[in-house]
């Protein structure tokens, strides 16, 4: 007869698989993360005290070492596992200045992120920012360099990472290296054309953002102007 617990593993790695990931809850992703340093038990009430002890979002990874080995069922080798994992996040985070969340709306955070993005960037170039529903950065992709009109970065390209990262939201960011910038008639085709090719998609695009030496500003989806940070 199958273990329980081995089953439950299987279908979470199936599940983990099909879906690449997405189709996984808080709860099962710790779960399942666990499978690697409990090796026969089953890991749900491991996870689920975790979660009671860190109840927003993905907070336990941020939790001490020494904390996690408190809490219990944890155990020694899973406060490693966990806390390596948010070290792993951490670095990542650090590496491409991307936040773990962006506040849905917020254009004072969404100005943040792209400045961050592009700190001592030299270059002038496109950046597509997805973004699922609770909110969290799924992926940074830069669609050209250098460009200047809309016909000039792969809209192609836009759609094809938007829908294999399952996004609900999106945000270009765009790198202007000269002092200052507004935004153009091309910059209102870009966003216009951008808008109806994520429509078919699903995806919402939140927000345009240019960054130049003297700020940054926000091009919404509604075509309204924001004045620089």
């Amino acid at each position: 007869m199958e273990n329980n617990a081995d089953g439950h593993r299987e279908r979470l790695r199936k599940k983990f698989i099909d879906t690449d990931g997405e189709g996984l809850s808080r709860q099962e992703l710790l779960e399942a993360l666990l499978f690697y340093s409990v090796a026969r038990r089953d890991t749900k009430p491991v996870a689920k005290e975790v979660l009671r002890v860190y109840e927003k979002d993905f907070d336990f990874l941020e939790a001490d070492l020494n904390a996690l080995s408190q809490i219990g069922g944890v155990g020694e080798c899973s406060a490693e596992l966990i806390a390596l994992a948010g070290e792993v996040a951490r670095r990542v985070h650090r590496a491409d200045g991307s936040p773990f969340v962006l506040l849905d709306g917020n254009v004072l955070e969404i100005k943040t992120y792209a400045a961050n993005l592009y700190k001592d960037e030299a270059e002038a170039r496109l950046d597509l920012t997805l973004v699922d529903k609770g909110n969290r950065v799924l992926g940074c992709h830069t669609l050209c360099r250098g460009f200047e009109s809309v016909e000039a970065f792969d809209g192609r390209g836009l759609i094809d990472f938007a829908a294999n990262k399952r996004a609900q939201y999106a945000y270009i960011t765009v790198n202007r290296t000269g002092e200052s910038y507004y935004p153009r008639e091309a910059d209102l085709s870009l966003v216009k054309y951008a808008s109806g090719l994520f429509e078919k998609e699903g995806v919402d695009l939140k927000d345009y953002v240019i960054v130049c030496k003297k700020g940054t500003f926000a091009l919404s989806a509604d075509y309204r102007y924001c004045d620089y940070l």
